[in-house]
């Protein structure tokens, strides 16, 4: 089976996965990394107040703190930003719901990706959810880290992009 192929039965996985906060969590954060190539800390850092908005407010664009410190805009394709929507609406519905012993405070948190005590969710529990969902879709298991090779992939095989344009 193709790296690409094994990635979206993973991704399938994780969407079934969404009875919890961490459920819908991994599965969203998951889709970040998988359709954007970055890194896990990239997006585990990221604030509300860099996510780029158009003025009827579809997120366009989000200003990620890369390598070095620099900041870059990345345009989102519209999958992603209709699953970074998804998350928020999910984030709305829970709000003042107690997760387990972490309480309430991911509502106040200024994160885009949340733990359920508002600071950033752990690379270590992040693959531990995915490793359990790999095994689930049958698939190989993976880390965070291979989402991101797999995004150049994509872009490589299937729309024909060069090793330039994806370094850029």
């Amino acid at each position: 089976m193709r790296p690409g192929t094994d990635r979206r039965a993973l991704l399938r996985e994780l969407r079934e996965d969404r009875a919890s906060y961490f459920g819908h969590l991994t599965y969203h954060l998951a889709s970040a990394l998988f359709f954007t190539g970055c890194r896990y800390h990239e997006w585990a850092l990221l604030t509300m107040d860099r996510l780029v908005r158009e003025p009827g407010g579809v997120i366009i664009a989000v200003r990620l703190q890369v390598k070095g410190g620099s900041f870059r805009d990345l345009p989102l394709t519209i999958e992603l930003s209709d699953s970074l929507e998804e998350w928020f609406a999910f984030l709305e519905s829970v709000k003042g719901v107690r997760l387990r012993t972490g309480g309430i405070d991911f509502a106040g948190s200024p994160l885009v990706f949340p733990g359920r005590d508002g600071a950033p969710f752990s690379n270590k529990a992040f693959n531990a959810r995915l490793k359990l969902a790999c095994e689930l879709a049958r698939v190989p298991v993976i880390s965070a880290h291979p989402l991101r090779h797999t995004a150049a992939t994509l872009l490589l095989n299937e729309r024909g992009a060069n090793l330039r344009d994806v370094q850029d």
